[in-house]
């Protein structure tokens, strides 16, 4: 080493030892004051011997090796830049790893290769490679790994790789013979819940600590998805910790995962900005048929969702039936909250009340349930939020509260730079009036932003700055409505975000505030109304909505105050089939079949059509003319107006199909033509335990003609028909002239729910419709006629 650094070290060692320590042998602080002045003089006269020297590579080693010791990396890392020995190398890459910077430390561990000699540097290679998952070559390394710090690295070990126990937990013997009635009920279901204990405690600081306590057991090969358990949460504010998982399989032994079986990941890796939502991912070992699985997590949050305030939902049934569950929610004495229930009717039997106990100091609400069914899905079933009892519990006692705490995180962020002025300016050039400008702005964020498919609320509350946006061209859905708003305020126009509960969501009321909200859109006001637009849906034009985000209550803020209003319900949604059939002598026929969309059809046509493979296009077509006619030859096929909002979308294909007609002697069959594409799925169950949910309010229609050849007349034609109920009606009309023949068929849904309890008139309704859609039209050859003959 170099003797004027070697001098360094060795005059701080003395004033580190000599006469600085109290009675208990800690350095005094006045000890530790002048240990630090000293440092930085010593170092600042180095440094600049360094830099008058700059070809002295030993000198600038020297003195990296001075602030290593001394816990400087970053001076470290800027003195060791450009010095290629094999030394300077290690101790970089050995201060990376104290910086964290792992993806550089690992690539110089690996151009060093095998010559490692430094027991740290071993060490800190493994870290490396523990902290980059790949745990068979870090063990590899801390096995070689020898003293100062063989001890740590066995324990490194140990905490990567899966311990074997071969004593059953008793708290697991206990809970199997207690469910072993319930067991015996579940015969046909792949996993069983039997315990979920789930604490909250809000603690006076306003953060919290959650609790999550699962033993599950698999009871087919299906239930194995239960061996991968992922916990969401926001790295930002909140921290997991895994007290233990564990699997405990049909042969009695206990294997508990190591950190290889473990994966802390963000959600998002592809986008920075929302890096902090993550999924802290245990891959359960050795998971078989009979084994119970068992995992207990702990989330810290250093603060609650609302400044003091927050809410979450309870829901009560899952996937897999439960034995028993038990959520304890603790609060603070003087904290009040409030409870909703949903979907009461699907929670026959079960209490959903709380029992409060009271502490001097606390209030601890507890719920306990027992023995829950399943959500077995069914064709056409509602989503979860219509059918699954949930109770929400919130803090907030008013929405001027959770209109002050959002507009507080937003309001500023409602700022525009020079490049977005520009492009506003070219956005609303030549527009003759506020409608159309508004128009213009929303179809540019809709197409030129790319939706990242955060959750509202899974990467935070709080949207990032709209040029933020604009610049990285992509933002979730919080981000897209901030961006909106931005520009349509900078046009002159009243713009508003906007919160909203998808129809994933349980819905908000005006009587319970609540931040139950899992969206964000964006609302204009024009010509005394509000027009909603979602700008994270590209195939939605101006002035219509997402399905999913129809006719919902949702939260408006203007700058001085709220509004709950609720999103249209649109019931123009049409799907339109128009197909001319030319039959020929031969029987063969070419066929030109169209299909026009509108309303949320044309929506996701338009996304199907822009987003899907041509070759995925032309396969799926292929299925519907197979449908159609099984001996098909496709001619051509045309998409029009795929990427134009305004427009409505268009499918066009022609085929041929040889042998169209099926014979019976000198008739010829013409098979059903239903476009309509019914699904006896939906009546195919004798009793369902959801309703039928058509989704929306929507009509489809099919138009076909058909032309005959001079050598058929029509034997048999069905006649028109008219079906109405509450539910839908149904229209078919049948025509013929001379040597044609004109169909048509219309459905219209007129209620979007069937309820359960209707399910059998209804089924029968169905049937009706579904037995004279299968009509069909019979030909006959005409005498003499050059038609060829049945084969024998």
């Amino acid at each position: 080493m170099n003797k004027k650094l070697f001098l360094i070290l060795v005059s701080l060692f003395f004033i580190n030892c000599a006469g600085g320590r109290d009675g208990s042998g800690a350095i005094r602080p006045s000890s530790l004051e002048q240990l630090e002045r000293k440092y930085k003089q010593l170092s600042k006269r180095y440094l600049k011997k360094v830099q008058n020297n700059p070809s002295d590579k030993e000198l600038a080693f020297g003195l990296a090796r001075f602030y290593y010791n001394f816990r400087d990396y970053k001076k470290v890392r800027s003195l060791l830049r450009g010095l290629d020995s094999n030394e300077a190398r290690l101790l970089l890459a050995k201060t990376l790893v104290k910086l964290k910077e792992y993806d550089q430390a690992i690539e110089i561990y690996q151009r060093i290769g095998d010559g490692l000699s430094s027991q740290e540097g071993l060490f800190l290679y493994g870290e490396v490679l523990e902290k980059k998952n790949l745990f068979p070559k870090a063990i590899e390394i801390y096995a070689k790994v020898k003293e100062p710090y063989k001890k740590q690295a066995e324990k490194r070990i140990e905490s990567i790789q899966k311990k074997i126990e071969n004593i059953v937990p008793e708290s697991i013997r206990e809970l199997s013979e207690s469910a072993k009635k319930f067991l015996a009920t579940i015969k046909d279901e792949a996993a069983v819940v039997l315990s979920v204990d789930e604490t909250i405690e809000i603690l006076p600081n306003k953060t919290s600590v959650s609790t999550i306590h699962v033993v599950k057991k698999i009871l087919k090969e299906r239930g194995k998805n239960l061996a991968e358990i992922d916990i969401g949460y926001d790295s930002t504010y909140e921290k997991v910790e895994l007290e233990y998982a564990r699997t405990i399989t049909n042969q009695s032994q206990v294997v508990y995962a190591g950190k290889e079986n473990i994966r802390d990941l963000s959600r998002y890796l592809d986008f920075p900005l929302y890096s902090n939502s993550k999924a802290f991912i245990i891959s359960m070992p050795a998971v078989g048929i009979g084994s119970y699985l068992e995992y207990k997590i702990k989330i810290y949050s250093s603060k609650l969702p609302a400044e003091d305030n927050f809410n979450f939902i309870y829901r009560l049934r899952e996937q897999y039936p439960i034995f028993r569950a038990d959520f304890k929610l603790t609060l603070p004495k003087e904290k009040k909250i409030n409870i909703r229930f949903f979907n009461q009717e699907q929670a026959k039997g079960i209490n959903l009340e709380p029992v409060l106990k009271q502490t001097p100091k606390t209030k601890i609400y507890n719920w306990k349930f027992k023995k829950l069914s399943p959500i077995i899905p069914e064709y056409n079933m509602p989503p979860f939020s219509y059918i699954n009892p949930a109770f929400l519990v919130s803090s907030f006692s008013s929405w001027q509260e959770i209109y002050k705490w959002w507009f507080s995180l937003y309001s500023d962020k409602l700022k525009m730079n020079p490049e977005m002025s520009k492009l506003l300016k070219s956005l609303t050039k030549g527009k003759k009036d506020q409608k159309e400008k508004a128009k213009a702005i929303y179809e540019y964020v809709a197409k030129n932003i790319r939706y990242v498919a955060v959750e509202y609320g899974d990467s935070g509350y709080q949207p990032h700055l709209a040029s933020e946006v604009f610049l990285n061209k992509y933002g979730d859905c919080k981000d897209q409505a901030i961006l909106l708003v931005t520009l349509l305020r900078a046009a002159g126009l009243d713009a508003y975000p906007v919160l909203i509960p998808t129809r994933g969501s349980y819905p908000i009321s005006k009587d319970f505030p609540s931040i139950n909200f899992n969206h964000a859109i964006a609302a204009v006001y024009l010509n005394g109304n509000f027009i909603f637009m979602d700008p994270t849906s590209d195939t939605t034009p101006f002035g219509r909505l997402p399905l999913a985000d129809q006719d919902r209550m949702v939260l408006l803020f203007s700058p001085k105050n709220y509004q709950i209003l609720k999103t249209p319900l649109s019931k123009d949604n049409q799907i339109d089939y128009r197909m001319d059939i030319d039959i020929r002598n031969s029987e063969s026929a070419e066929i030109k079949r169209k299909v026009y969309p509108k309303g949320y059809f044309a929506s996701g046509y338009r996304s199907y059509l822009k987003y899907s493979h041509p070759s995925r296009i032309k396969e799926d077509i292929s299925q519907k003319i197979a449908e159609i006619a099984p001996f098909y030859r496709i001619l051509d096929l045309n998409i029009e107006n795929e990427k134009e909002l305004d427009k409505q979308p268009l499918l066009t294909y022609t085929f041929t199909a040889d042998n169209f007609l099926s014979p019976s002697g000198s008739f010829r069959i013409l098979k059903p033509l239903n476009q309509l594409d019914f699904k006896t799925s939906l009546i195919s169950k004798d009793e369902r335990n959801f309703p039928i949910d058509f989704g929306g309010i929507f009509s489809k229609t099919a138009r076909v003609k058909i032309n005959l050849p001079a050598a058929m007349d029509v034997k048999y034609l069905p006649k028109s028909r008219h079906f109405e109920n509450k539910w839908f009606n149904l229209d078919t009309g049948y025509e013929s002239g001379k040597q044609t023949i004109n169909f048509f068929q219309k459905f219209s849904v007129k209620k979007r729910f069937v309820a359960k309890e209707e399910y059998q008139d209804f089924k029968n309704a169905f049937k009706e419709a579904l037995y004279y859609l299968r009509s069909q039209i019979i030909l006959e050859k005409k005498q003499g006629s050059l038609i060829k003959n049945e084969k024998k």
